[in-house]
C-alpha cells in the first residue's frame, strides 16, 4: 500500500509530455510526441512532484520556431497543511523557459493555424542540405547577434536539460562580444510545401586560439596584452583565429536512431574545416554517446581524406639517422584541426584496428604508444605516486582504453560510424579565453588519471 506521501506523487518524466505541433486541415497537427529523459534540473534528484493525482504536463513546442505552450492539468490536487502545500510546476518550469512563452492552449493553436508557413525560413545561412529516407534536411549557421536566432534557441533551451546530462542554459542576451562568438546551427527537416520543422541543433563557441608565435614555453608564464594587439590589432572575433567548441549537440528524441546525429556532425565539422580562422575543433564535456559517434564519425573523415596513408606503429618511429618520423604526425593533425587528444585517440584507432595481436612485438609497441600518451596527459597526477603505483595505475588505464577501442572496432564492422542523438554538456563564459586547452571537458579531480 502506497504512502500518503507517494500517493500524492508523480513521475516527472512520465507527467511531461513534449510535442511539435503544425498547421494541419482544420486545426493544428501533432507531428511528433515524446517524454524527457530526464527531469532533475528542474524537478529535483528524484524527478518527482508531490501534490497531485492524474498530472498531466504538456510542453507544446511550434515546429518551425519552436515557441513553446505550457499546459498542467491534474484530477485531483492535495490541500495544503502547514508549510506543506502542491509543488507549482508551472513555477519551476518558468525558469527554464523564455520571457513571454505561452499558457493559453487557443491562442496557441490559433496563433500556429494561422501563421504563414511559406514566409518563414531558418535563421542565417543555409550551408548544405541532404536527403534521408525520402525526406530533405538543410543545416543553417546563425550567430547569435541574429535576433530570431537568439528567439529560437531561447525558446528551445529547455530541451538540452531534458536530454542532455549536465547541460546548462546558454545566456543569450550577454555581452555583445561575447554573443559575437556564439554560433547555432539548425538541422530542419523541409517539407515539398517549404514548411520547416526542427530535428536538432548545435551550439558554437569561439575560443581564442593561441597563435604559436607567442607561446611561451613556461605555461605559468602569462602573454601580454600588447602581443596580442601587435599581432592582431583588429580584435574583433570574427576577425581572430579560434578554437572552435562544441558546447551543445541534440537531435531531438523522434529523430534519433536514424542516422541523424552523424550527418549532422559531418556537415558541422565539414562547415568548421571550411573557415580559415579555425584553427581546432574541440568538444565540452562530450557524453559517452557523443564520444563514440565524435571518434568513429572523425575516424570516417580522416580515413577517407588519406590523413592516415603511410601510417603505421614502424613510422612513427624516427629512423636512427633522423629525429624525424616518417610519418608526419604533427601536421597531419595540425591540417586535422582535431585536438591532441581527439587525434591521438583516432590515430591509435585506427593502429588498432589493423592491429595483430598475436604479433607480439607489434603488440607492446602499440601498448607503449598508448601508455606515453596517457603518462604524458596525466604527468601531473603520475608524479605524485611511486614508480610501482604508477605501473599499475598505467596499466589499468591502458586496459580501459583497450576495451574501448575493441568496442568500437566491433561497432565500426557492424556498421561503421555510429549515430546518437545528444552530446556536449553545457555552456562556458569564455573565462578560459587564453587558456591553450587540450580539449573541452570540465574539471577533474585532481587525482584521476585520464583515459
Amino acid at each position: 500500500m502506497a504512502s500518503p506521501g507517494e500517493e500524492w506523487s508523480a513521475d516527472a518524466n512520465e507527467a511531461l509530455e513534449i510535442s511539435l505541433i503544425a498547421p494541419g486541415d482544420g486545426e493544428p497537427k501533432e507531428l511528433v510526441k515524446f517524454h524527457p529523459k530526464f527531469t532533475y534540473p528542474i524537478f529535483g534528484e528524484n524527478e518527482t512532484i508531490y501534490g497531485y493525482k492524474g498530472l498531466k504536463i504538456s510542453l507544446r513546442f511550434a515546429a518551425h520556431d519552436l515557441t513553446p505552450c505550457l499546459d498542467v492539468t491534474w484530477d485531483n490536487k492535495v490541500k495544503s497543511v502547514g508549510d506543506v502545500e502542491a509543488e507549482d510546476v508551472k513555477e519551476k518550469m518558468k525558469e527554464s523557459l523564455p520571457e513571454g512563452y505561452m499558457t493559453d492552449t487557443a491562442q496557441f493553436d490559433q496563433r500556429i493555424q494561422n501563421f504563414d508557413y511559406q514566409s518563414f525560413t531558418p535563421p542565417g545561412q543555409l550551408f548544405d542540405t541532404y536527403s534521408l529516407d525520402g525526406k530533405v534536411y538543410e543545416v543553417w549557421q546563425a550567430n547569435l547577434m541574429n535576433e530570431a536566432c537568439r528567439e529560437i534557441l531561447s525558446n528551445m533551451q529547455i530541451l538540452v536539460l531534458f536530454f542532455i546530462e549536465g547541460s546548462s542554459l546558454l545566456d543569450v542576451n550577454d555581452e555583445v562580444w561575447a554573443n559575437r562568438r556564439w554560433d547555432v546551427y539548425f538541422l530542419y527537416e523541409k517539407t515539398p510545401e517549404s514548411r520547416y520543422t526542427l530535428t536538432g541543433y548545435s551550439t558554437v563557441y569561439r575560443y581564442w586560439h593561441l597563435p604559436s608565435s607567442i607561446v611561451s614555453k613556461d605555461k605559468d608564464t602569462p602573454f601580454s596584452l600588447e602581443q596580442i594587439q601587435s599581432n592582431y590589432p583588429d580584435t574583433q572575433p570574427d576577425s581572430l583565429p579560434c578554437r572552435a567548441r562544441i558546447s551543445q549537440f541534440l537531435i531531438l528524441p523522434p529523430y534519433q536512431g536514424l542516422g541523424h546525429g552523424g550527418l549532422f556532425y559531418d556537415n558541422l565539422i565539414s562547415h568548421l574545416l571550411s573557415l580559415p580562422l579555425v584553427k581546432e575543433i574541440t568538444v565540452e564535456d562530450p557524453s559517452d554517446a557523443f564520444e563514440d559517434l565524435r571518434r568513429l564519425r572523425d575516424l570516417n573523415r580522416l580515413q577517407k581524406d588519406g590523413t592516415f596513408t603511410g601510417l603505421s606503429l614502424q613510422a612513427l618511429k624516427a629512423p636512427a639517422n633522423s629525429s624525424t618520423p616518417a610519418w608526419p604526425y604533427d601536421a597531419k593533425r595540425s591540417n586535422s584541426k582535431l585536438a591532441p587528444k581527439q587525434f591521438a585517440q583516432c590515430v591509435e584507432l585506427e593502429l588498432y584496428r589493423k592491429l595483430n595481436k598475436n604479433d607480439q612485438k607489434a603488440y607492446k609497441q602499440f601498448r607503449l604508444l598508448v601508455k606515453a600518451r596517457i603518462y604524458k596527459q596525466n604527468r601531473d597526477v603520475m608524479a605524485q605516486l611511486d614508480r610501482l603505483e604508477r605501473i599499475d595505475k598505467l596499466t589499468e588505464t591502458y586496459l580501459h582504453v583497450e576495451d574501448d577501442y575493441s568496442r568500437q572496432v566491433v561497432k565500426w564492422e557492424m556498421g561503421g560510424p555510429a549515430d546518437s542523438g545528444n552530446g556536449s554538456g553545457g555552456d562556458r563564459d569564455g573565462d578560459e579565453e587564453m587558456r591553450d586547452a587540450e580539449d573541452g571537458h570540465g574539471g577533474r579531480p585532481k587525482k584521476r588519471v585520464k583515459k
